[in-house]
C-alpha cells in the first residue's frame, strides 16, 4: 500500500484498491479523455489533494450522470466514465434540460450552451427527464456569462441567441442567475436545484 499522501493540488491514481499499484498523477486544470475505455479500466483507487476534485462524465453525454471525488477512496468501482478533469474544490457541474413546449417531438430544436471557462455543449429538446452536462462553473470567479443560441435542427436557422449571468450563492450553496437582461423572450427558465436548471422553449416565432 502507498501511505504517501497525493500533492495538494493533484490526484493520484492506482492501478489496483487500497493504493497499490502503479501510481498516475493528475494535477490541477488536467482533462483526460479514455474513451472507449472507462476510469474503472485503468484505475481501481485514488488518492485526491485536499486542494481539489476530480470532476468525472461520458461523452458523448447520454444522461447527464457524472461523479464528484474527493479525498481518498479505496476503491472507484463506480467510476464507469471516460472523462476526468482535476478542477478547484470551488467548481461545480452545472445541468440543463430543455424542453419544448412548441412541439410534442423529441429533437426538433438545439439548445448550445458556453459557460465562462467551458466546452461548447449542445442539448437537444425533449430527450428524457433528465438533465444534460452544461459546462462547469467555479464560485471563485464571481459573475460570468454563459452565451446561448437555439436552432430548428430541421431547417438549420437559428431561432434566438442571447446570454445569462451566474454567480455562485454561498448562503445557500447554489448558482444562481445574476442578470437575464439578454435573455431571449422565446425561452422561460426555472431553476431546479443548486446547480440544474430547465430551459423551456415556449415560442417558435423569432
Amino acid at each position: 500500500m502507498d501511505n504517501n499522501p497525493p500533492g495538494n493540488v493533484a490526484a493520484d491514481f492506482y492501478e489496483k484498491p487500497n493504493y497499490e499499484g502503479e501510481r498516475t498523477t493528475y494535477s490541477i486544470y488536467e482533462t483526460h479523455d479514455f474513451s472507449p475505455k472507462k476510469i474503472v479500466d485503468l484505475y481501481q483507487s485514488v488518492k485526491v489533494g485536499t486542494g481539489v476534485k476530480v470532476l468525472c462524465w461520458n461523452e458523448p453525454d447520454t444522461d447527464g450522470s457524472y461523479a464528484d471525488v474527493r479525498g481518498r477512496q479505496p476503491e472507484i468501482k463506480n467510476l464507469t466514465f471516460n472523462h476526468l478533469s482535476i478542477d478547484d474544490t470551488d467548481t461545480h457541474i452545472v445541468s440543463f434540460k430543455f424542453v419544448d413546449k412548441t412541439s410534442n417531438n423529441s429533437g426538433d430544436y438545439s439548445l448550445t450552451v458556453k459557460l465562462h471557462n467551458s466546452d461548447q455543449r449542445i442539448i437537444y429538446s425533449n430527450e428524457g427527464d433528465y438533465y444534460k452536462i452544461a459546462g462547469k462553473f467555479r464560485a471563485s470567479d464571481g459573475e460570468v456569462t454563459t452565451a446561448i443560441s437555439v436552432r430548428n435542427v430541421h431547417t438549420g436557422v437559428y431561432l434566438t441567441t442571447g446570454s445569462i449571468y451566474f454567480k455562485w450563492n454561498s448562503d445557500v450553496g447554489s448558482v444562481d442567475i445574476a442578470s437575464e437582461d439578454d435573455w431571449p423572450k422565446q425561452l422561460e427558465h426555472q431553476q431546479d436545484g443548486p446547480t440544474k436548471f430547465t430551459i423551456t422553449l415556449v415560442s417558435n416565432k423569432p
